[in-house]
C-alpha cells in the first residue's frame, strides 16, 4: 500500500505552473489526504529504526531490505515527475533509507537529464505565489549530514547542487546548507573539525568552484545568526548537537583562511574576493593576501583591474570611514594604497573605466565630508582620465571609452564640459553617427548636450543640424533634438523643421525630470496629447500639478483612461492622486467627472491618501449609478441580457470590485450620524431601479454589504436605528444576507500567536450574541441574522482549535 500511494503522480503537475498554487481550486488534489500520505511516510521510517536497533531479530533483515528496496524502486530512476510528486516527503524518505536515498540522487545527477534537479528549476520557475518544491530535499539532505559517515557524500551533493541558479527570492538554497555544515561556529553535523576539512579538501579536488564559494561564505564577518538544520526524527545521529553552541573552532578557521590563500593564487577574481574580507583576517594571513594582491602586477590588464577595482572599495572605505584607525587597523590599507596606482591597466581605457562605471563611484583616497569639495575631485579625475585618453589614442580612444563604460552618459558629460573644439566634437557626433547610429535615446549626446552652458549648447546643436543637413541627414535631426535638454531652446531649433519631424521628435521625446513654466508646460502637453503620448504627459505634472490648469489635468488624464500610449510609462497612484486633489482643489471640475475619473483608476487610487471619496459620494447620493455598477457585473435574472460588449471587459471588472469592497452608508452626515429619510429613499430607488433591470437579488445582496459598516447608535445598539429597522423586515432576506456576507468580509486578514486556537473568533462570537440580545425585543429579525454570525465564528473557532491540536500532534 505505501508504494500505491507514494508512487502516484501529484494531480496539481497536470496544471500549468503558474495554476498549481490553485490545485484544490481545480480539483487537482490527491485521493489521500496529507496526513495520510504524511503518516504512511512516517511509518517507513519508523519500521526501518525499529529493526536497525532490534537487529537481533530474524525479520529486522527482511524489514530493513524491503524499506531500502521501495525507497529504491520509488527514486532510483525517478524522472521529473516523480521527484516533484514526492517532493513533500522526500525527509522521511530520507531518514528510511540514508544509504539508497543518496544513492538515488547520485545516480540523478550522474544520469542526463538529471531528474532530481527539476525540484530546483521549478522553484525558480514559480511565481509569487508558487511553491518550494525543493525545500524537503535540502532538510532530507540536512538530516542525513549530521551522521559524521555520510557527510562526504551528503557535502558532494550539495556541492553539485549549489551549481544550479536558484531564484533569489528561496532563502533555502543547496550553497546555504552547505555552509551550515562547514561553518566554525554551530555547524550542523557531528562531524568534527578533522573530519570536516578532510571532506573540504575533497569538494576543492572535485568541485573546486563550490568550495570556493563555500570557503568565501564561511568568512567570519562581524555579527552574523543562523537557524538549526532539519535533524533526524526517530534517528538518533544528531545526539548531542547542544554541546555545538556558543564555540567558534579558531584552529578551525585557521586552516580555511590557508586553503583559501592557496586556492586564490594567480586567480585575479579570487584575489579580489579575499580583499572583500581583507579585514577578516589577522597576523600571517592578512600578510598573505596582501602579497597575494601585490603579485597582480603581473596579471594582463583585465586582471589587474579586477583586482585593482576590489582594492578601491577596500581603500575607499578605510579612508573615509576609518581614518583613525579605530575601526579597524589601517596598517594593510596604507601598505597597499601605492598598489592602486601600479595596478593600473597599461591601457588608458581600461585605467579609466573605473571612473565611468557610476554617477558616484568609489574613490580610493575616500570620500569628502562636503558633497560639493566630493563632486569636484570626482570631476577632476574624470577630466584627467578623459584627457589621457584622449592625448594617447585621440578620438579612437573616446569612441572604445563610450563604447565600453558602463555610464556613457558620465562620459558624454565630461566631453560636453571639456574645452575640445566644437566643431571638431560635431564632426566627430556625425562620424559615429554614420559608423553605428544614433538611437532616439543614446546616452552620451545626452550627457554631453546637458553638461554645456546655454550659448555653448545653441552653438554644438546649430553646428550639427548644419552638418547634418549638408551631408543629407535631415532625419537624424529629430533624434539629435530628442537627446537635448527638455525646454524652449530646443523646442525653437525644432520650430525649423518640416512637420513631419517635428511628430517624430514629440512622439519619441522622453522628458525626463524636469520643472518647466505653466506655459511651457501647457504647451508641451498638449503636443504630447496630440501625438497620442498622455503617459508621458502625465510624467510632466508629476511634481507639479498645482500649476497646471485643471482642465488640461482633466484632458491628460482622460487620455489616459481612453488607452492613449498603452506601452507608456504607467503613473503611480500616489501621483494621480495629488492630480485629483488639485482639479478637486481648483473648483472648476464637477464632483461626477471626478467620481468617473476614481472609477476608471480606482486600483491606482484604492490605497493612496486621496483614495476614491469622490467616487463613493457619488455612488451613494446617486442611484441610478449605483445601479449601473449592478448592471456592468450582473445579468438580468429572468430576460435575456444584451449581447455583452467586451470594450465594457475593464469597466465590468471594476465595477466587481468596487461592489464587492466598496461600503458607505447613504444619508451619513459629516458628524457621523444618519439621515433616515435619505438613507431610505436611496435603498427605496435603488431596489425600484433593481426590479426594473430584473436584477433585485443581486442588488439586495450589495446593498446589504455596503450597509455593513457602520458604527452603533449613540446608545451603543449596532447596527444603529436606521439600517436596523430596514435590515428587520421580513421582505428583505438577501439584504441581510449581504449584510451577513459583508460583516464577515469586513475583520480582513488576521494573524494569531502560535497555539491560539480560536480564541480571537470565540470573542467575536460573544460580541454578536450580546449585540442580538439587545436588538432582540425590538428588531427580532435581524437578532436572529446576528446569531447566526455569531454561530459562524463559533464554528471557526472549534476549525481553529483544531488545526492547533494537528500542529501539537505533528502533522
Amino acid at each position: 500500500m505505501a508504494e500505491a500511494v507514494l508512487a502516484k503522480p501529484d494531480p496539481a503537475l497536470e496544471l500549468d505552473p503558474d495554476k498549481r498554487w490553485m490545485a484544490g481550486v481545480y480539483g487537482k488534489v490527491r485521493e489521500e489526504s496529507g496526513i495520510v500520505v504524511n503518516a504512511i511516510a512516517d511509518s517507513l521510517v519508523k519500521l526501518s529504526v525499529y529493526a536497525e536497533r532490534t537487529s537481533t531479530l530474524g525479520s529486522s533483515a527482511t524489514i530493513i531490505e524491503r524499506v531500502n528496496s521501495l525507497v529504491r524502486r520509488l527514486l532510483r530512476d525517478a524522472n521529473d515527475e516523480r521527484w516533484l510528486s514526492a517532493s513533500g516527503v522526500l525527509r522521511e524518505m530520507a531518514e528510511a533509507a540514508p544509504d539508497e536515498f543518496l544513492a538515488a540522487i547520485e545516480h540523478s545527477l550522474r544520469s542526463p537529464p538529471r531528474a532530481v534537479t527539476s525540484l530546483l528549476t521549478e522553484s525558480s520557475n514559480a511565481d509569487s505565489w508558487g511553491r518550494c518544491w525543493h525545500a524537503d530535499l535540502l532538510w532530507a539532505l540536512e538530516l542525513l549530514a549530521w551522521s559524521p559517515e555520510r557527510l562526504h557524500k551528503v557535502s558532494s551533493v550539495l556541492a553539485r547542487l549549489s551549481a544550479i541558479p536558484v531564484h533569489k527570492k528561496w532563502g533555502n538554497t543547496p550553497g546555504n546548507s552547505l555552509n551550515s555544515l562547514f561553518r566554525a561556529w554551530w555547524p550542523q553535523t557531528m562531524a568534527s573539525s578533522e573530519i570536516r576539512l578532510a571532506v573540504l579538501d575533497r569538494l576543492i579536488r572535485d568541485h573546486s568552484e563550490s568550495a570556493w564559494s563555500l570557503m568565501i561564505s564561511i568568512i567570519p564577518r562581524g555579527k552574523a545568526w543562523a537557524s538549526p538544520n532539519a535533524a533526524p526524527v526517530w534517528r538518533e545521529d544528531d545526539a548531542g548537537k547542544a554541546s555545538l553552541q556558543g564555540h567558534i573552532d579558531l584552529w578551525y578557521l585557521s586552516e580555511i583562511g590557508a586553503r583559501l590563500i592557496a586556492q586564490a593564487k594567480g586567480n585575479p577574481k579570487r584575489i579580489a574576493a579575499l580583499i572583500d574580507s581583507l579585514d577578516s583576517f589577522e597576523g600571517e594571513y592578512r600578510e598573505s593576501v596582501a602579497s597575494l594582491v601585490e603579485t597582480a602586477v603581473a596579471f594582463d590588464d583585465d586582471g589587474r583591474t579586477i583586482v585593482r577595482d576590489s582594492l578601491c572599495k577596500y581603500l575607499g572605505w578605510h579612508n573615509s570611514y576609518n581614518l583613525d584607525g579605530n575601526r579597524k587597523s589601517r596598517v594593510t590599507a596604507e601598505r597597499l594604497r601605492p598598489m592602486f596606482d601600479r595596478l593600473a591597466p597599461a591601457d588608458p581605457v581600461k585605467a579609466s573605466l573605473w571612473l565611468f562605471a557610476s554617477g558616484w563611484p568609489t574613490l580610493p583616497d575616500g570620500r569628502e565630508q562636503d558633497y560639493e569639495r566630493h563632486q569636484v575631485t570626482l570631476a577632476q579625475e574624470r577630466e584627467r582620465a578623459l584627457n589621457l585618453v584622449f592625448r594617447s589614442l585621440g578620438w579612437a580612444g573616446i569612441t572604445r571609452l563610450v563604447a565600453e563604460a558602463a555610464s556613457p552618459e558620465l562620459v558624454g558629460w565630461e566631453i560636453g564640459r571639456s574645452s575640445i573644439d566644437a566643431e571638431e566634437m560635431v564632426s566627430w557626433l556625425i562620424e559615429r553617427r554614420a559608423t553605428i547610429g544614433w538611437a532616439s535615446f543614446d546616452l552620451l549626446i545626452r550627457g554631453l548636450l546637458a553638461a554645456m552652458s546655454d550659448d555653448k549648447r545653441a552653438t554644438t546643436l546649430s553646428l550639427a543640424i548644419e552638418q547634418l543637413r549638408v551631408q543629407g541627414l535631415v532625419s537624424a535631426i529629430p533624434n539629435l533634438l530628442i537627446n537635448a535638454p527638455f525646454k524652449t531652446e530646443t523646442w525653437q531649433l525644432l520650430e525649423s523643421l518640416d512637420g513631419a519631424s517635428q511628430d517624430n521628435y514629440w512622439s519619441a521625446v522622453i522628458p525626463g525630470f524636469c520643472r518647466l513654466d505653466s506655459v511651457d508646460a501647457s504647451m508641451a502637453l498638449k503636443q504630447l496629447i496630440r501625438c497620442g503620448r498622455a503617459r508621458t504627459a502625465f510624467q510632466l505634472v508629476t511634481f507639479q500639478p498645482e500649476s497646471i490648469d485643471a482642465i488640461m489635468l482633466k484632458t491628460v488624464l482622460e487620455a489616459i483612461r481612453s488607452g492613449s500610449e498603452p506601452d507608456g510609462p504607467l503613473p503611480e497612484g500616489w501621483n494621480i492622486g495629488k492630480a485629483l486633489g488639485a482639479i478637486e482643489t481648483s473648483g472648476s471640475v464637477s464632483r461626477r467627472d471626478l467620481a468617473m475619473l476614481e472609477f476608471a483608476f480606482f486600483h491606482a487610487l484604492e490605497h493612496t491618501e486621496h483614495g476614491t471619496k469622490n467616487l463613493y459620494a457619488e455612488l451613494l447620493a446617486d442611484p441610478a449609478m449605483f445601479m449601473e455598477c449592478i448592471c456592468l457585473v450582473y445579468k438580468p435574472r429572468n430576460s435575456e441580457p444584451d449581447l455583452f460588449d467586451e470594450g465594457l471587459r475593464t469597466a465590468a471588472d471594476l465595477a466587481w470590485t468596487i461592489l464587492h469592497s466598496g461600503r458607505g452608508i447613504p444619508g451619513k452626515r459629516s458628524d457621523g450620524s444618519i439621515d433616515d429619510d435619505e438613507m431610505k429613499r436611496w435603498v427605496r430607488d435603488v431596489r425600484r431601479l433593481a426590479a426594473e433591470k430584473d436584477r433585485v437579488t443581486v442588488t439586495d445582496l450589495a446593498i446589504g454589504e455596503w450597509l455593513s459598516d457602520c458604527q452603533p447608535d449613540s446608545d451603543g445598539i449596532w447596527p444603529p436605528a436606521a439600517i436596523a429597522e430596514i435590515l428587520d423586515d421580513d421582505q428583505h432576506d438577501d439584504l441581510r444576507r449581504g449584510f451577513h456576507t459583508g460583516v464577515i468580509n469586513n475583520r480582513g486578514v488576521t494573524s494569531r500567536a502560535i497555539g491560539d486556537g480560536g480564541h480571537q473568533e470565540r470573542c467575536l462570537a460573544a460580541q454578536f450574541r450580546e449585540r442580538a440580545a439587545a436588538i432582540a425585543t425590538r428588531y427580532p429579525v435581524l437578532a436572529g441574522e446576528l446569531r447566526s454570525i455569531a454561530q459562524h465564528y463559533e464554528r471557526h473557532a472549534h476549525w481553529e482549535d483544531d488545526q492547533t491540536r494537528l500542529m501539537h500532534e505533528g502533522l
